[in-house]
């Protein structure tokens, strides 16, 4: 008996079924399994700890600056707005700090994956995770642009720096690769 083709589900039917996480909780949540029980990843982290902490660090004082410049911000629009923005400043380190994590170890994850798979990583922007840009923009965008409006060259510092950190860390990672391969060559 000849069955009708399935018809599939229009893209509004699918995305109903398919919740989407604003927060990227389930990829953190996947994240940190990855992290503690995926070989892949904490070997990667692990053998490579010397560019992921200042990759971190980096991140964090990117966070600092931007709970900073929003209290700063509230604080200059008016003094009844000054509360708000030092009671906002904590909420945006949180999640300036959650957002660039989430972002970058998922970036690590799968260099890690490519690695252990034996492909070379490409690095760029294919190599990001979903990214939850409902929260990458109130929780970074918007206090980068308070930090803009606050202090400008160290908005310009900051952000050039967290646009700096997969490039040099790209590139450091090669040239580690090549004297760790040179000493092995030479026992």
């Amino acid at each position: 008996m000849l069955l009708p083709p399935r018809r599939r589900a229009s893209y509004a039917v699918a995305m109903k079924k398919k919740s989407y996480d604003f927060l990227g909780l389930q990829d953190a949540r996947g994240l940190l399994a990855r992290l503690q029980d995926g070989q892949a990843l904490r070997d990667h982290v692990q053998e490579r700890l010397r560019l992921v902490a200042p990759s971190l660090a980096v991140f964090a004082l990117i966070a600092l600056a931007c709970a900073a410049a929003t209290a700063v911000f509230f604080a200059d629009l008016s003094s009844w707005l000054a509360l708000p923005g030092f009671l906002l400043a904590p909420a945006v380190l949180v999640g300036s700090l959650y957002v660039q994590m989430l972002v970058f170890l998922g970036w690590l994850d799968r260099r890690a994956l490519a690695l252990a798979l034996g492909h070379a990583p490409r690095g760029g922007i294919a190599e990001l995770a979903r990214v939850p840009w409902p929260l990458v923009a109130a929780a970074l965008f918007v206090p980068l642009l308070m930090l803009a409006s606050v202090a400008p060259l160290v908005a310009l510092v900051l952000i050039a720096a967290g646009a700096l950190v997969p490039l040099l860390y790209v590139r450091l990672e090669r040239t580690g690769k090549s004297r760790l391969t040179r000493s092995r060559a030479a026992v």
